[in-house]
C-alpha cells in the first residue's frame, strides 16, 4: 500500500470502525434526484485573501489570521489577455505548504462575520468534497464531530509550482492580483438534507462586486478541447461558478496565448452524471454522520482492498493511539470553543 497519504507506521495502528458500502448504511436519507442539484444555492457569506506562505502549526491561531484579510482587500478582477500574448516567466521555487492542512480559514472567516460554524451539518473545505464525490483516487480525509457538526480537513502535502502552466495563466487573466495570495469565498449551500459551510478557492470575478456570485473558473491547456469536464463541473458547482474560460496555449517555447472559450458550467455534463455525483456525496456525508462520535478523531480512508487486487474500498477508521492524535488531530476542542460566537 505504497504512496498513501498517512505514513505506513500510522496507517498500521489505526481502529478500523466501519465501511461505506452502496446501499447500506447512511443511504436512509432519500433526496429527490431534482433537488439535490437545485436545492445547492451556494451563497456567499464573505471572501479572503490567503497568503501562500502558510505557517507550518496548522493549529497556529493568530499566524493564520496574520495569513488572511477578511473581507478581501484585493481581488482577482479578470482582464482578458490579449491573444498571442507570450506567458510571463514563473518562479522556479516550489512554495512548500504545511505538512497538515488547517480548516482554521473556514473558521477565522466565519468568526470574522460573526457566523457560528455550530449551525451547519458540514465544515470543509471543498477540495475535500471534491475527493469524496468524485471517488476516483486515493484519498484520506480527517473527520471529527462537535455538536451535530462535522468537520472534513483533508490529508495529503502538496506545493504550490509558480511556474506551472495554469497558474501563470491565472495570472495573465488578473494582473493586478498579487501573486503570493489565493482569494476564496466562504459558501453556505445544501447537499441532500445536510447544511454546508465551505470555503473554496476562486480564479477570478467579472467585476468587484462579491455580493453577485460573478466568479471564474479559469483553466488553460495544449488542446482546444478538454477532458476532465466532470471533476471542473463539480468544482465550478460548489462554488457557486457560472462561466469557465479555457486558454488554448502554444506547445513550443516561448509559451503564447493562441485563443480562449468561454463555457457555461452548468452545460458542462448531463443531468444524470450531476445527479450520481452528488448523491454519492450525500451518502458518504449521512454515512459519516451515522458513525462518527464526539471527542474521537477518524480518517475516511480510499485506498486498495486487500482482496481482491486493485479493488477499491471506502473505509472509516479511529485514530486511538495517544501520539497519533497528537500528531493527527486537525482542531481541538478547546480551539473550537474559541471559535463561537456568543450572543452579546
Amino acid at each position: 500500500m505504497a504512496n498513501l497519504p498517512i505514513p505506513q507506521d500510522i496507517f498500521s495502528r489505526l481502529t478500523f470502525i466501519h465501511e461505506y458500502e452502496k446501499n447500506q448504511d447512511g443511504e436512509n436519507n432519500t433526496v429527490d434526484p431534482a433537488s439535490i442539484i437545485n436545492d445547492y444555492q451556494p451563497h456567499i457569506l464573505t471572501n479572503f485573501n490567503l497568503s501562500h506562505h502558510l505557517p507550518p502549526d496548522h493549529l497556529a491561531t493568530q499566524l493564520y489570521r496574520d495569513a488572511m484579510t477578511v473581507p478581501a482587500d484585493r481581488i482577482p478582477l479578470f482582464i482578458p489577455p490579449a491573444i498571442g500574448t507570450n506567458f510571463p516567466i514563473g518562479d522556479p521555487n516550489y512554495i512548500t505548504q504545511p505538512r497538515n492542512t488547517s480548516l482554521l480559514p473556514a473558521l477565522i472567516a466565519a468568526q470574522a462575520i460573526k457566523v457560528d460554524f455550530r449551525q451547519y451539518d458540514i465544515v470543509s473545505e471543498r477540495n475535500s468534497l471534491r475527493k469524496i464525490a468524485m471517488n476516483v483516487k486515493i484519498y484520506a480525509v480527517g473527520v471529527m464531530r462537535y455538536g451535530k457538526t462535522l468537520l472534513l480537513r483533508r490529508y495529503g502535502r502538496r506545493s504550490v509550482n509558480r511556474n506551472d502552466v495554469g497558474i501563470l495563466f491565472e495570472e495573465m487573466c488578473t494582473p493586478n492580483y498579487p501573486s503570493g495570495a489565493e482569494y476564496k469565498y466562504l459558501i453556505e449551500g445544501r447537499i441532500g438534507t445536510l447544511r454546508t459551510l465551505v470555503t473554496a478557492e476562486i480564479d477570478a470575478v467579472s467585476n468587484g462586486n462579491n455580493q453577485n456570485n460573478n466568479s471564474i473558473e479559469l483553466t488553460c491547456r495544449k488542446e482546444e478541447k478538454f477532458q476532465n469536464k466532470v471533476d471542473v463541473w463539480l468544482q465550478t458547482f460548489l462554488s457557486g461558478t457560472a462561466t469557465l474560460k479555457v486558454g488554448h496555449r502554444s506547445a513550443d517555447e516561448p509559451i503564447r496565448l493562441l485563443g480562449m472559450n468561454d463555457y457555461n458550467t452548468e452545460d458542462l455534463i448531463g443531468q444524470e452524471n450531476k445527479i450520481r455525483i452528488l448523491q454519492h456525496l450525500h451518502h458518504v456525508l449521512c454515512f459519516l454522520q451515522a458513525n462518527v462520535q464526539e471527542n474521537r478523531n477518524y480518517i475516511f480512508y480510499r485506498h486498495p482492498r486487500d482482496q481482491p487486487p486493485n479493488d477499491m474500498g471506502l473505509f472509516l477508521y479511529e485514530i486511538t493511539n495517544s501520539n497519533d492524535v497528537h500528531r493527527l488531530q486537525f482542531i481541538p476542542k478547546w480551539m473550537l470553543k474559541q471559535m463561537f460566537i456568543r450572543n452579546e
